[in-house]
């Protein structure tokens, strides 16, 4: 199964932030092992360097993203999922363009919306109540 994830997922997975760590350390849990395929848009690669580019360094950045880069697949956002983000004119334009680029690759979408949990819980049932 594809699963698309945010930003908000992947920071949370490698600065270990409380908020959504457990359920994060889940959805990578089964990419690493074939369960799920990853699916990340080419934005949520451009901003996780610039929001975490005080927290951790360059070097440290690059080995942790060249070491998850086999589990997940960068989707290009494109034209038309621009150009539809634009023409519902959201509040956050930002998840506007993630949403409409799982959307084009026929993916769930997830966040930290509780939804997202809902989802992971159809997903992996077992795995999640062990790690929360």
């Amino acid at each position: 199964m594809k699963v698309f994830i945010d930003t908000n997922v992947f920071l949370d997975y490698i600065q270990q932030w409380p908020e959504g760590w457990k359920e994060a350390e889940v959805i990578f849990f089964l990419a690493i092992h074939g369960d799920i395929e990853l699916l990340v848009s080419d934005l949520t690669i451009a901003n996780m360097r610039y929001i975490t580019r005080k927290d951790i360094p360059l070097e440290q950045f690059y080995a942790v993203m060249k070491g998850l880069r086999p589990y997940y697949r960068i989707v290009s956002l494109g034209s038309p999922v621009v150009d539809k983000a634009y023409q519902i004119e959201s509040k956050d334009f930002k998840d506007a363009l993630q949403y409409y680029a799982a959307e084009q690759k026929s993916s769930p979408r997830i966040s930290r919306m509780p939804c997202s949990i809902m989802l992971l819980n159809k997903l992996a049932p077992n795995v999640l109540s062990l790690v929360i």
